[in-house]
This record gives C-alpha cells, structure tokens and sequence, in this order.
C-alpha cells in the first residue's frame, strides 16, 4: 500500500514539473568598449653611411681611369718625359690592355775636354706595351735608334781667307730594350708614369764625316780637324754604342684624348 502511494506520488510529481516552465530573464550583456593598444612607432633611425674604400688592382690603382674618348677605347695624346732623359712622344692605348707610343730624346750639345769636340745625343724610339691588369702596370719592347753626334769648329784658311769649318761624324746604335713601368690614367685623362728598362745593343755603325761649308780635303789644317773628330767620336761612340744602356723615366706626364 505504501509502495503504490509513493509511486504515485512521483509521477504526479514528474507532471507537475514538465507543466511549470520557469523562464529565465536575458540579462543584457555589458557594452565594455573595444580598447586598442596604442600603436607606438620606433623611430627610424638611418644606419650611418660607411664608405667603402676602392680597393686597389693588383698594380696599385684605384680603378679610377679613362677607358674611351673621342675614338672610343682607342685613346692617343701627347706626352712628356722628365727625369731622366728627357723625350717628348705620343702615347696610345687601346682596350686598356695595350698600347703603343713613340718617344723622341735629345740631349744638346755638351763640349768633353777628353775628346776634343762637342758631343749631343738623340733617341728615338717605338715601344709597344702590354697591361696584363687592365691597370696602370705595364711591360713592353722597345726598338730604337740612338745616335752620338760629335762636332767641332775650327778657322782654318780657305783660299787665303779664314773660314770656320765644322767637322761632325755619329755613332748609330740600334737597340731592342725590354722595360716595364706604371701610368696611372685618371678619368679626365691626365696621366703620370714611370719607366724602368735597359736597351741592349744590336748594331753600331759610324758614319762618314761631314764638313760644313764644304771644303777642299787639301785644305791646311782640315785633315787634321777631321782626325780629330772622328777619333773623338768613334772612341767614345763606341764605348757606349757596345754596351747596355739604362732606360730610365723617373716622371712622365701627357694627356689621352
């Protein structure tokens, strides 16, 4: 008996709490507004600027040169050399990585006690140059012919009336003469250099002696005039035509068009 009562009294329980619906309020929710974080901007700040030096070529340039001018990448000019013997020329360079030039030397006049006359000197010369750097180091060749001129003035009597008479005579070496050297061009085109190299002898040949004005070879005192010059010339033209000579060039200066 107790047993139903409580049975029913679950179900009846059961009913009742599926008919009640407790409905719960909506509880609005809380507008909390949207904060952003402040964007804060680092400053920019520039990396110093470091220049980077130029780096030399392995001939010590700095790179900074002529490479074309009015004829592209041939360039040609002037050029002077000072120190040691002097020579003007002219000077071409072709690609930067070979050249040509040609040089001509002359020493005036200088009076040697020892020998009796009066002795210049001239050179010329055609050299070629190879860079193998692309730079300012460069070797070359040379060929070139150098002469020693000796002179001497004498009053001597022509037909009873004195005359001066000069008795001159040369010495011709040919030479080949390798050499290397340095020419920096900068990008205007002025350039300076420096050569070092020898020539080294081929040939030497004395020439015949020439009087001026020209006389009778009877003449008094003009057969020995002439011993004398071409003793003198021969003798010491020689000695030097026989034996290697320096080619130095301690500045060189010009300009490439």
């Amino acid at each position: 008996m107790i047993l139903g009562l409580t049975t029913l009294s679950f179900l009846i329980a059961s009913s009742m709490a599926e008919t009640v619906k407790v409905e719960t309020p909506d509880v609005p929710k809380p507008n909390v507004p949207k904060v952003s974080a402040p964007k804060v901007e680092a400053p920019k700040v520039d990396a110093p600027k470091v220049e980077t030096p130029s780096i030399p070529h392995l001939d010590g340039t700095s790179g900074e040169s002529k490479s074309t001018g009015i004829a592209g990448p041939f360039l040609f000019g002037p050029q002077l050399s000072v120190l040691l013997f002097p020579s003007v020329g002219i000077d071409t360079k072709l690609y930067k990585v070979v050249g040509l030039s040609f040089e001509y030397a002359y020493i005036p006049t200088i009076q040697i006690p020892t020998y009796g006359v009066g002795v210049g000197y001239n050179n010329v010369s055609l050299k070629l140059k190879a860079y193998p750097f692309r730079g300012a180091f460069y070797l070359g060749v040379a060929y070139g012919i150098r002469n020693l001129v000796g002179s001497k003035t004498d009053s001597l009597s022509v037909s009873g009336v004195s005359t001066s008479v000069t008795v001159s005579s040369s010495v011709r070496t040919l030479y080949w003469g390798p050499h290397l050297g340095w020419k920096w061009v900068r990008a205007s085109g002025f350039f300076m250099g420096m050569e070092l190299g020898v020539e080294l002898p081929i040939s030497v040949s004395t020439a015949t002696p020439t009087t001026s004005p020209a006389i009778d070879s009877s003449t008094p005192g003009f057969s020995n005039l002439q011993s004398q010059v071409t003793s003198g010339v021969t003798t010491l033209g020689n000695q030097l035509g026989n034996i290697p000579f320096p080619m130095v060039t301690l500045l060189q200066f010009g300009y490439l068009f």
